[in-house]
């Protein structure tokens, strides 16, 4: 595998608030904040969550979901992404390398000079976010549980999902056409062949995610954040 210090002088990373540039590395925390991991505490430098526990997120106000074991993988990613999102009025984009497998999930996010900026890593027992840009308040269960929603079975997400009283509907489109397209919760069209993932609190739309062959968005209408991960071209 080509080593991800190789890739270096393609890495870019900006940060939008307000409509204006900022360069703070420190600012890059609303990364985690957008997948709402507001809820645990850390002493330690890095942010590692073991307990039964911090591996489950809130889904809703009164629905927790328990992480599902690596082995719920839905095949292998290794690959440099570029990830931009949104919560509120303010915008971020940086990029991440990416490796999940049956064994584990593994982000290392990288800022514009090339420099590691952190890890996050899921082994099924704890989730282990290490990096001194991160507030250590920082539950980063939550972006494992977002990840999990776009990747893992999407039967064995559903099972689970089930158990905690929401409901997880999945819809492809694959259809020979490829011009078939429609239009997902952003607003935006997506071409077939491609794969749209809902969370349903009863009739409530709580989080949609449509996958295509080399993108993934995300849109959590609950809590108001949205998040794009794109393949980075070789």
């Amino acid at each position: 595998m080509r080593s991800v210090h190789n890739l270096h002088n393609k890495l870019n990373f900006q940060y939008y608030t307000n409509g204006m540039v900022n360069m703070s590395l420190k600012n890059t925390f609303l990364l985690i904040i957008l997948s709402v991991s507001f809820f645990a505490v850390s002493c330690t430098s890095a942010n590692k969550f073991s307990s039964s526990e911090d591996l489950t997120v809130r889904v809703t106000n009164d629905k927790t979901f328990a992480l599902l074991p690596t082995a719920d993988m839905d095949g292998v990613i290794d690959e440099l992404q570029l990830f931009t999102g949104s919560y509120s009025i303010k915008k971020f984009s940086l990029q991440s390398w990416v490796q999940s497998d049956a064994e584990k999930i593994s982000m290392t996010l990288m800022n514009s000079m090339g420099s590691d900026m952190g890890t996050l890593v899921y082994d099924g027992k704890a989730v282990v976010l290490d990096s001194p840009y991160f507030p250590k308040q920082i539950k980063a269960s939550y972006i494992v549980a977002d990840f999990q929603f776009c990747f893992y079975n999407a039967e064995k997400v559903k099972t689970e999902l089930e158990s905690c009283g929401l409901r997880f509907d999945v819809e492809s489109k694959t259809g020979a056409n490829e011009s078939q397209s429609d239009v997902n919760a952003s607003g935006a069209e997506t071409i077939a062949p491609y794969e749209i993932r809902c969370i349903y609190d009863g009739d409530t739309l709580v989080e949609e995610i449509t996958k295509s062959a080399d993108s993934v968005l995300l849109v959590n209408s609950l809590r108001g954040y949205s998040y794009k991960l794109e393949k980075e071209k070789e």
